[in-house]
């Protein structure tokens, strides 16, 4: 099964993992961080994790609509950047202990500038002349594995170099993944697509948040 992946497959979803590692360790550490280092409420620290929800959703949406006009490749490593830069300054956040609500809002951004890798990812999988089941369930498992593995890891950096080193290691994973799109070939589908319309089609954002169609 492995022999017959092109290295685009391969390139994805090793990066599908790393970051996901990277971002996974600062999941369950800086929720600790706020409610026993800096005391937070812990209704503010689930509203935060709430908030990086609603983000992550409105990533994929945008992120979507700007694969198209960019293309896959551009708009994967444009994820990639994104993700080192905001990790790099929630690192700062952390360092300088700033106040905990500017941490709490911030990181609802640093997942949505992370969540522009995903649906580019799944764009260059798409295009992919192997099987298409097997890409698909390589790219979950490898999103599985990094998110097993990423809080174990985590735990071992905060014992050894604070909660701040969290971020500067999942800015390392987001620049070990930009680094790698270069090995990547771009998706072909943009070019030669017609674009229908400059926004979501509004079946689709009826669907998505009401699961049923508008009526007329």
């Amino acid at each position: 099964m492995f022999r017959g992946l092109t290295s685009n497959t391969r390139y994805i979803t090793l990066g599908r993992m790393v970051t996901s590692i990277g971002f996974s360790s600062t999941i369950p550490f800086l929720a600790l961080y706020l409610a026993v280092q800096r005391e937070t409420p812990l209704f503010l620290v689930g509203l935060m994790y709430l908030l990086q929800g609603i983000t992550s959703l409105a990533s994929q949406v945008i992120a979507g609509y700007v694969a198209d006009l960019w293309g896959p490749k551009k708009t994967l490593a444009r994820g990639y950047f994104f993700g080192f830069g905001s990790s790099i300054y929630m690192a700062l956040l952390l360092q300088f202990n700033v106040s905990a609500f500017i941490i709490i809002f911030t990181y609802p951004l640093f997942s949505l500038l992370r969540g522009f890798s995903m649906p580019a990812q799944a764009a260059l999988l798409a295009e992919e002349n192997t099987d298409s089941i097997t890409n698909f369930s390589l790219l979950a498992m490898a999103s599985n594995l990094g998110f097993a593995v990423g809080p174990a890891i985590g735990g071992v950096l905060v014992s050894l170099t604070g909660y701040s080193f969290l971020f500067v290691f999942s800015a390392i994973t987001s620049l070990t993944t930009l680094l790698m799109t270069h090995q990547l070939s771009e998706a072909t589908y943009h070019l030669v697509k017609v674009k229908q319309s400059r926004i979501p089609d509004r079946n689709i954002i009826f669907f998505i948040f009401f699961h049923q169609r508008p009526r007329p």
